[in-house]
């Protein structure tokens, strides 16, 4: 399966599971799967998960620094923007979920689900999957603005909704 959009849910994902397997010491069979995730376009990235999927982290630094002071990380991988944000998320899982017992089990109960919609059968090719994942920058300043902007509007607009429909009751009454 290639995703055409949620690239970043599915890596925060697979470095969910990742984290889970390694923090519960779980087999290595367990996990196997999680070495299937790949990267079309970022050569880097994908090699960064073949390796991490292999590499057992000490639980006593950041995961990013522990990573970083490993053999098979380069030095320049330090400016790779898909890398760096998944080190940052390595250190926010870890600081969420280190306190947390179980991640690995309840992650195995499935309580995530996808809805896949083959995008050949729509007569798209492998493309538009190109474009519109081979970016790998970090956000504009214009885009964080866009994404806020959306975010306070659709909050706004519901307080209107709500406001109207209080309105509109209690005239009503």
């Amino acid at each position: 399966m290639t995703p055409l959009d949620g690239q970043q849910r599915l890596t925060t994902l697979f470095l969910l599971h990742w984290y889970a397997a390694k923090k519960e010491k779980v087999y290595e069979d367990k996990y196997a799967f999680l070495s299937r995730f790949s990267y079309e376009t970022r050569y880097s990235a994908r090699y960064f998960c073949v390796e991490l999927v292999k590499f057992m982290p000490s639980f006593e630094t950041t995961h990013s620094s522990d990573i970083k002071n490993q053999a098979w990380f380069p030095f320049d991988w330090k400016d790779d923007p898909t890398i760096s944000s998944m080190l940052v998320m390595l250190d926010a899982i870890d600081e969420r979920f280190k306190d947390v017992p179980d991640i690995w089990e309840r992650l195995e109960n499935k309580a995530i689900t996808f809805y896949f919609l083959p995008i050949r059968d729509m007569g798209f090719t492998d493309e538009l999957y190109i474009k519109m994942n081979s970016r790998g920058k970090p956000l504009t300043v214009f885009e964080h603005f866009k994404a806020e902007l959306e975010r306070e509007t659709k909050h706004f607009l519901s307080i209107f909704v709500n406001s109207f429909f209080k309105i509109f009751l209690i005239q009503k009454i």
